[in-house]
């Protein structure tokens, strides 16, 4: 990512906000590269040996729910910016003061623009209701509320409930999602822009509010 005039947005929120959603309105009208932390993690666990101790861990710590080490998730994120040469949205990241200090320094020294925070805000109420009564595309990642559909409407894909979208493994989530979020909002106050936008509205509605704040 060689051009400073390329924007750099990041996306945090607790599961079931929509941000998924919200990213992909957002990654179209911008013509944006979408980067997803998870999605990531995901791709390397499904080729992995896990005879390898670092594998292994990786695969016990996304199972938990628990948020994998900042130096798995920078060296994703540094390759990517190295190769990407139009606007990004990042998907769950940064995802710690640390993370958001390092992420920071390389947008320095790779001469890109600071990057902006977006945090889609809804209760861990809403969260654990929205994650339990949903199911997730196994080929394209779309999302449905719907538990009763078989069929991805956009791919027809295979429509399943994930290993980790139950309600113990939410709470857990939640429980270590809403300090980092803090965290990254309280850095991004002092060195970048952050907006706050109310996510219990429509799809439509959230979708507006994110337009309105990053013009």
């Amino acid at each position: 990512m060689t051009n400073t005039n390329n924007k750099i947005y990041c996306f945090l929120g607790l599961p079931g906000s929509g941000k998924g959603t919200q990213i992909e309105i957002l990654s179209k009208k911008l013509n944006a590269s979408v980067i997803s932390i998870g999605e990531e993690i995901r791709e390397e666990l499904e080729s992995a040996d896990f005879n390898d101790p670092f594998y292994k861990t990786m695969k016990s710590l996304y199972d938990q729910g628990v948020p994998q080490p900042d130096e798995v998730v920078i060296d994703i994120v540094k390759k990517r910016l190295q190769r990407i040469n139009n606007h990004i949205i990042f998907d769950n990241f940064p995802f710690s003061h640390n993370q958001a200090d390092l992420f920071f320094s390389i947008c320095k020294e790779l001469n890109v623009s600071f990057p902006e925070l977006i945090v889609i805000d809804i209760t861990p109420e809403t969260s654990i209701r929205r994650i339990v009564y949903r199911k997730v595309c196994a080929d394209c990642s779309h999302i449905s509320s719907d538990t009763d559909v078989e069929i991805c409407e956009k791919c027809g894909g295979a429509m399943v409930t994930r290993a980790d979208d139950n309600e113990e493994t939410v709470k857990e989530r939640i429980k270590n999602y809403l300090p980092r979020i803090k965290e990254v909002e309280n850095y991004f106050s002092n060195f970048g822009q952050v907006y706050i936008i109310d996510g219990n509205g429509t799809i439509e509605e959230v979708a507006n509010l994110v337009q309105e704040k990053i013009k």
